[in-house]
This record gives structure tokens, sequence and C-alpha cells, in this order.
């Protein structure tokens, strides 16, 4: 496999970021390991009082992590409220998919999955910011 350099990462990022075109972020309400086998049907929807998957907004112009061989970019923070408590939800992990409905990525929520997001009555809120990472695929650093 190649080597992305740091000097490539940004651009490489920007690129695949504008490649994906609309993605859509949904919260997943089981215990899911994220593998790099990890497939859509691996995850349940949440269901809460409330809860609709959301469109992630424009990504910011990815920057540059050059001590760990990154570029990163972060969209706009979602935020996810129960409405009314008559259904509840832990959340595990968060999940996006593109506009064909295919898995782009996934990530446990913070505290992994020992500590799922509690949205299991009225008024509980979950604030979730997307962000990517563009990892150089070097074996060792410079």
């Amino acid at each position: 496999m190649g080597v992305l350099p740091d000097a490539a990462l940004i651009d490489a990022l920007a690129a695949l970021l504008s490649g994906y075109g609309t993605l859509t972020l949904h919260l997943a309400q089981n215990n899911v390991s994220i593998t790099r086998a990890t497939v859509l049907t691996d995850f349940t929807e949440a269901n809460f009082s409330g809860y609709v998957a959301q469109n992630i907004g424009t990504w910011a112009t990815p920057a540059l992590d050059s001590v760990n061989h990154r570029s990163y970019a972060a969209a706009p923070a979602l935020s996810f409220q129960n409405t009314t408590g008559a259904v509840g939800n832990s959340i595990y992990a968060v999940y996006a998919t593109n506009a064909a409905g295919h898995l782009v990525y996934a990530e446990e929520v913070a505290g992994g999955p020992s500590v799922p997001v509690d949205m299991t009555t009225s008024g509980k809120t979950f604030v979730y910011t997307p962000t990517y990472y563009q990892y150089s695929f070097a074996s060792t650093s410079p």
C-alpha cells in the first residue's frame, strides 16, 4: 500500500468528504462491537420519542495534525432529544449512511459500550459533533 504524505492528507480528506455527498447520522440503541467487519444490519436504530436521523451539515475545511499524521474535519454538532419520554433508549453508537443507504462510518458513543447515553426520559439530550479523520498509511513515523 502506498503512503499518503502529510502534505497530501488535507487534500485526500477534502476529496473524500466531497465525494460522499449528503450523509445521514443515526443513533444505535444496541450494544454493538464496531470492527472493520461491521455492516449496517448490525445496528438497531434508536426509536425514542422525538428521534429522527439527521443530515450531517457542511464539513469544515480539513486541517492537519502533523504530530499524529492525520487530517481531520468536523461538521456542525447535531442535537437529539427525547421529547415526551413515552419511548426511551440507551444509545451505544452513532453511524452514518450515504444517500444510497450504505454504511460510511460508525463510532461508539463517549464512554464506550459500558456507558451508553441515557435517552430514556423526557428532556434527555444527546449532542454529537461529526468528526472525520484521514490517516497516513505509513507504518512508521518520519
